[in-house]
């Protein structure tokens, strides 16, 4: 709601770490009258007799501080709001939501309805969100709630069912408990090629008393481009095996469109992931057990998350010391520090 940010119709470009990806969000919100929406008519002000912009403190709600839209004991004929030529253009898909609150949990009859229908590029209109009451058409006086199936009857759940002034359980058994504002949202719609989008809102029927519902926020958000994923698995093309650690010799698979930011490794089959720090390869993993064989993995890390681990490969830490005997003597080579010292023990003789 609007007691952090408020955007007056606002659009917000939020680009992601894949630069081939971008979304854009226009938020309508009722602060500014008629910007960007078109009602066929209004009457009233405050919360009840009303078809119009509002900042009525609504009772029992506390996450609303601002103005909304109110529709309550309507006396216009079925009246309707505009949204017109929102801009879509290059934008390969949009979802739709927005803010809602009913009257009373206990005042939809069979034929209060909230149809939302969306139009592209001057098109047909096509179903976007439905909002009726949650009986089998047999009952009056039911709580509110999403039709996700635009069959005429509203579907009662925890993510459905829309919240209300006042709480309580309808005849059919829908619980309404909350009487704040709470959003709802459609899945994503598939655009090709299209320009602009309409959407409309037709409020039908809606004209008893307490029969009542309250909109903000309404927020459409356009999405453009391929959106990145995690990074593909890496390839460990060899391990070199040393005293007490291994060094993996890597490659890195595809970055899945947002640029590499670490590699993690894992010595316990992918069990558990250690951070190398690093994107470079080969990475050195140390304080290993000598004698001890490793199921090694690593995967690559985006700002996506975690990417898929790579092939297991097996590492093998080993002493690096070699004993040398004769004649029941014996003397120990440790080629690490030959290797730093350049000398060497002499085998004896007899």
């Amino acid at each position: 709601m609007k007691l952090f940010l408020r955007l007056f119709l606002s659009t917000v470009i939020l680009t992601l770490a894949n630069n081939n990806y971008s979304q854009t969000t226009t938020i309508i919100d009722f602060e500014t009258a008629g910007d960007g929406y078109t009602p066929s008519g209004t009457e009233g002000s405050g919360f009840t007799d009303v078809f119009n912009r509002s900042n009525y403190d609504l009772p029992s709600c506390t996450n609303e501080d601002g103005y909304f839209w109110a529709v309550e004991d309507l006396y216009l004929p079925n009246p309707y709001i505009d949204l017109s030529t929102i801009d879509i253009s290059g934008a390969t898909s949009f979802t739709f939501s927005l803010d809602l609150l009913t009257h009373h949990f206990d005042d939809w009859d069979d034929n209060d309805e909230l149809i939302i229908t969306y139009s592209l590029d001057g098109g047909s209109y096509q179903n976007l969100m439905w909002i009726q009451n949650t009986d089998d058409g047999t009952l009056y006086n039911e709580p509110a709630a999403i039709d996700t199936d635009f069959d005429g009857e509203g579907n009662c759940g925890l993510t459905t069912t829309l919240p209300a002034l006042s709480q309580g359980t309808g005849g059919s058994g829908c619980t309404v408990s909350s009487s704040n504002f709470e959003t709802f949202t459609t899945g994503a719609i598939t655009l090709s090629g299209n320009s602009t989008l309409d959407i409309n809102f037709q409020f039908n029927f809606i004209n008893g008393a307490d029969e009542g519902i309250y909109i903000d926020n309404i927020s459409i958000t356009t999405s453009s481009g391929t959106s990145a994923t995690t990074p593909s698995a890496p390839t460990i093309s060899s391990i070199e095996n040393g005293e007490g650690q291994v060094t993996v010799n890597f490659t890195a698979g595809s970055d899945g469109g947002a640029t590499i930011t670490d590699f993690e490794y894992s010595i316990d089959n992918g069990s558990t992931f250690t951070s190398m720090g690093t994107t470079s390869s080969p990475y050195i993993i140390s304080g290993l057990t000598n004698g001890t064989d490793y199921n090694i993995q690593i995967r690559a890390v985006n700002s996506e998350g975690e990417g898929t681990a790579s092939s297991t490969a097996v590492g093998s830490p080993f002493t690096n010391e070699l004993t040398l005997s004769t004649f029941n003597l014996a003397t120990i080579e440790n080629f690490n520090s030959l290797a730093s010292s350049g000398t060497s023990s002499t085998l004896p003789t007899g």
